[in-house]
């Protein structure tokens, strides 16, 4: 197996931390790992096998010799590096949402649907909700998927390491019994909800819904399906919840759902309510599974309603790329 040089941009945010523990924990292959960063943070130190790595500035690093880049930075970093690398088709596995839609750039989940990598060098992996959630829909396409409505309540880590120290800080505000205070979000999180994530459009639909919607139909490759998504942000330091509502075009029973839930190796069922048995974002922090349950029946036998839980740093973010990046050493490297 090859020992590959390794760049990691966006190494000191909140998936970029992430990305440098799920490599060593997998024990990936690396060489060589560059860790790079806004100006801010260079000179950060972090380690990696037992040995300090320095955070860099991004600006006059030659990628030429790095064989796998992986992009964890804002969007407009995106828009300014991305296109220099990926014209010296060097294989990047981009976490950004810059060039997710793109026709020519795969958007990947292992489990799901990497054989549409191709010869592809740029790779892109989805928004964190929608990773968990087509985890869970792929053991159960087979019965055919019309319609998805989907309530999604996320962790306040999917905005960052700046609204996640906000949530804490609010926490020890409100027990020190001081103001609570807020900047990242219009309105504090804490004991609080906010049912916006991103900006919104004409028709009153956010960012993070659009994607759902958008990211789910071209994974699957079904334009067909009608998908209709409410984003919600949630007192919860880490792991998204979503409530899926789900009628499918065959009918099927619960059993049947359970039953090929349950031969997954990326899920945990976790569905028996009446032992305080279900998924809960607690169960599934810094855990590679998504667990799923609370599966009914709801209008007839093709209309089903569940909930999952995945921890949205992890499962819906780091390790998705560090799949992508496992399923190349096997066809690539």
């Amino acid at each position: 197996m090859s020992c590959l040089n390794i760049a990691i941009v966006g190494a000191t945010g909140a998936v970029g931390q992430e990305l440098i523990k799920i490599l060593e924990e997998r024990k990936f292959p690396v060489n060589n790992l560059s860790l790079f960063a806004s100006e801010k943070s260079e000179g950060r130190n972090f380690k990696f096998k037992g040995s300090e790595i320095s955070v860099r500035k991004l600006d006059y690093f030659d990628f030429k010799k790095t064989d796998l880049v992986f992009f964890a930075a804002k969007p407009f970093l995106s828009k300014t590096f991305l296109p220099e690398i990926i014209r010296a088709n060097i294989t990047t596995i981009d976490k950004s949402s810059t060039y997710r839609m793109e026709k020519n750039v795969p958007l990947v989940v292992p489990g799901v649907n990497e054989e549409s990598i191709g010869n592809a060098t740029h790779i892109a992996t989805p928004n964190c909700t929608t990773i968990q959630l087509v985890l869970v829909l792929q053991p159960i396409i087979k019965w055919g998927v019309e319609s998805l409505e989907i309530f999604s309540y996320q962790a306040v880590s999917g905005t960052g390491m700046s609204a996640l120290n906000e949530y804490l800080n609010q926490c020890r505000q409100f027990v020190d019994n001081k103001e609570v205070t807020n900047e990242v979000y219009p309105y504090r999180i804490f004991d609080n909800i906010l049912p916006h994530i991103g900006r919104f459009d004409e028709q009153g639909f956010s960012d993070e819904e659009r994607k759902l919607e958008n990211e789910t139909k071209k994974i699957f490759d079904l334009q067909e399906i009608k998908i209709f998504a409410t984003c919600i942000r949630v007192p919860v330091s880490r792991g998204h919840s979503i409530v899926v509502s789900l009628k499918t075009t065959k009918p099927a029973s619960i059993n049947d759902i359970i039953s090929e839930w349950k031969k997954s190796i990326y899920l945990e069922v976790a569905d028996d309510p009446e032992s305080n048995i279900y998924p809960m974002p607690m169960n599934v922090a810094c855990k590679d599974l998504v667990q799923v349950g609370r599966l009914r029946q709801t209008f007839n036998s093709n209309s089903f309603q569940f909930l999952c839980c995945g921890d949205n740093l992890r499962v819906g973010a780091a390790l998705n790329a560090v799949r992508i990046a496992e399923y190349l050493l096997k066809i690539r490297f």
